[in-house]
């Protein structure tokens, strides 16, 4: 991509992608993909000051417009090419699901266990699990307001910097900065 503004309205469409997309009603009573991943990111912006996490709230959702089925892989293949992706975020998209299988019990083989829990991201995953049962919610529709989006977006981007694992590159750095 060519510049970073373009890269936020292409991972805006990526999202807004989601409109309309339905869901098992017994997993997700909220209306679409679209309104599950937006209440994900506000829970996320409202209990967390982990900005890499915050994105991962918003993105882990993003595959389902492509197919529900192996999203998790899709989502990180359509993020992981935004240059302000870090490790955590991608860790966080791919481990999504996986999070559930281990706490229901139903991952067996203990070197996939070993390597889920031994992450150092691992405690953010289990937050975001938080942030993804909760946003489930078929009372609360929330209106994609994509400059809204975008502002909240080039925020944590800036932010993503300070935090372990969430180094931008130097171009990058000198756009959010202009």
């Amino acid at each position: 991509m060519s510049n970073l503004y373009e890269e936020i309205d292409h991972l805006l469409d990526l999202i807004e992608n989601l409109d309309g997309i339905k869901q098992p009603t017994f997993y997700h009573p909220e209306t679409d993909a679209l309104q599950h991943s937006l209440q994900v990111f506000f829970i996320a912006l409202s209990k967390s000051s982990d900005h890499s996490l915050i994105l991962a709230a918003l993105l882990h959702d993003v595959g389902k417009s492509i197919s529900s089925n192996g999203h998790a892989h899709l989502s990180v293949e359509m993020i992981k090419g935004f240059s302000f992706m870090n490790e955590k975020i991608i860790w966080l998209v791919r481990n999504h699901l996986r999070v559930s299988y281990y706490l229901s019990g139903e991952m067996k083989k203990q070197s996939k266990i070993d390597k889920l829990v031994n992450s150092k991201y691992f405690s953010s995953l289990l937050e975001l699990r938080e942030f993804d049962l909760e946003g489930r919610n078929p009372s609360l529709q929330i209106l994609f307001q994509r400059e809204e989006i975008k502002k909240y977006i080039i925020s944590l981007i800036s932010n993503l910097k300070a935090e372990p694992g969430g180094s931008l590159d130097a171009e990058t750095s000198a756009a959010l900065t202009r």
